[in-house]
């Protein structure tokens, strides 16, 4: 938000101060948060709508110019962007927006020294040459690959959901399509009154409430497609759903009485200022309840830390402390460095918590690595042993759910492994190998020889009830051993379960 409001001060005075402190907050956004990638582009997008409103200003290129050139230079800066900021797609638009601006003033200079004819003429002739040095450069940029991600699935997944589908985005539940229910849980009363703000500021626009407009356009955009980008959405709401609460409340407030006036005008402004008294008092109601609605939703939805479950009954409840439970196994219990293998999930809470090394985490721009692990996953013992000495892999994690009733296990994650690695490894995993990824009655000779099966479901037999004192299902295949990893430790509640690797005989222990 403070990005945005600095950018949109910049253009409105034409400041140099403004604009660096618009590249500064840029800056800043760069190094904490991928979705820069969004502002990179909003601003290019709303320079071109003013270039074709026709409300082309010496401020908007010095607020532009200014933030193109000293936010390029810092995002070279973090090590994540790097020369990306100059050869990646994602970055093209700015680019280009930028070189557009540069042109402006020189096609106005000409103008003004040459006649009609002769401008129209020069014109032609640099727009011609223009487009095919460009198309030279796009060709040949392509062709030694300085221009990264073109073509590339993710944008064209964010861009177009149904054109393009990457498994590892599919995946998440984070990048799922945004339900109605969740932008009313999220915004409340801000949902209807959005419109209002809308409709007040088409009425009288502006450079502000235009870059306002194309803000709330494309983060409604965005936030359709993944749940996650209702955070970029949610500001660019409640700024014009203020609007128009302020136009309303300063349309409708009460007014003082004429000091001449007659009865019927009397009578008349007296039911006026009940009625305008009613709206302002039924509008501090429901500004209120949003308030307690916000605050509950902060509370109760987004404040309760995933790594530690509740779970209760009639009784009493619990606390699932599982995941706490085996991080701190890992770090009293292995060597510093040993290296685990694990979903990506829990790649970050491993580092960070058991200090261990993991062989993918939450980082999820490297998809062959996190093929790799749902590769393994996917493969039996006998194949996945050579993989996971490959890797120098020492230990394997996986969650497992089946005696909590815990949903978002790995056995529950383990169809979108497989997609992935297929997609990967094509030659050794097959997704039609393991049918419908029951572990049940129906489950497939693949599924039951899979490391993902065993490592969750190894001794899982001899326990004669769940968490909660129900039977449990009968397995399929119930009695076997391990042969190519021996298990290490399981949690109190069986969420958590560690397997270590057995060494190679002809290698010396380190």
């Amino acid at each position: 938000y403070q990005r945005r409001v600095h950018g949109t001060k910049a253009v409105s005075t034409g400041s140099l101060l403004w604009s660096t402190a618009a590249a500064l907050a840029h800056f800043s956004l760069v190094n904490t948060w991928g979705g820069y990638i969004y502002v990179i582009n909003l601003l290019p997008a709303y320079t071109l709508l003013m270039l074709l409103l026709g409300r082309y200003s010496h401020r908007l290129y010095v607020a532009y110019s200014v933030f193109y050139s000293l936010g390029s230079l810092l995002c070279m800066l973090v090590p994540f962007v790097g020369q990306q900021s100059i050869g990646a797609s994602t970055h093209l638009a700015s680019h280009l927006t930028f070189a557009l601006l540069q042109g402006l003033p020189f096609a106005h200079f000409l103008r003004s020294h040459l006649s009609a004819v002769t401008y129209m003429r020069c014109l032609r002739w640099l727009g011609g040459a223009l487009a095919v040095v460009a198309v030279v450069c796009a060709v040949g940029l392509s062709s030694l690959q300085f221009l990264s991600g073109v073509s590339s699935t993710r944008f064209w997944t964010l861009l177009a959901p149904h054109a393009a589908k990457l498994p590892i985005l599919t995946s998440v539940s984070e990048h799922q399509a945004t339900s109605w229910a969740t932008y009313f849980l999220d915004l409340q009363a801000v949902v209807w009154l959005v419109p209002v703000g809308v409709y007040h500021c088409l009425q009288r626009p502006t450079d502000e409430r235009l870059f306002l407009m194309i803000y709330l356009c494309t983060s409604a955009y965005f936030s359709g497609i993944m749940v996650r980008l209702i955070i970029v959405y949610a500001p660019a709401a409640c700024i014009v759903s203020a609007i128009g609460v302020s136009h309303l409340l300063r349309q409708y407030a009460p007014t003082p009485a004429p000091a001449v006036q007659s009865i019927g005008s009397l009578v008349e402004h007296s039911i006026d200022t009940t009625l305008q008294m009613i709206f302002v008092f039924g509008a501090a109601i429901v500004l209120d309840i949003f308030c307690v609605h916000c605050t509950w939703v902060a509370f109760e939805v987004y404040s309760s830390p995933s790594i530690v479950m509740s779970w209760n009954n009639a009784e009493k409840s619990f606390a699932l402390d599982d995941f706490r439970e085996a991080y701190r196994w890992l770090s009293m219990n292995t060597v510093p460095t040993a290296k685990v293998a694990a979903w990506w999930d829990y790649g970050y809470q491993l580092n960070a918590m058991a200090n261990r090394t993991t062989y993918v985490d939450n980082n999820t721009w490297n998809n062959t690595h996190i093929a790799s692990i749902g590769r393994i996953m996917a493969s039996s013992e006998v194949d996945a042993l050579p993989l996971l000495r490959k890797l120098d892999i020492d230990y394997v994690l996986v969650v497992f759910g089946g005696y909590t009733g815990y949903s978002s296990d790995d056995v529950g994650k383990f169809s979108w492994m497989v997609k992935i690695a297929s997609g990967e490894f094509p030659q050794s995993v097959s997704e039609q190998r393991f049918g419908h990824f029951s572990t049940g009655r129906d489950a497939t000779a693949a599924m039951l020889n899979s490391m993902m099966y065993k490592l969750c479901h190894f001794r899982f037999a001899e326990l004669d009830s769940d968490f909660s004192g129900s039977s449990l299902p009968p397995l399929k295949r119930s009695n076997f051993s391990l042969q190519t990893v021996d298990e290490s430790y399981t949690t109190e509640h069986w969420i958590v379960r560690i397997c270590k690797v057995r060494p190679d005989p002809n290698r010396a222990p380190t």
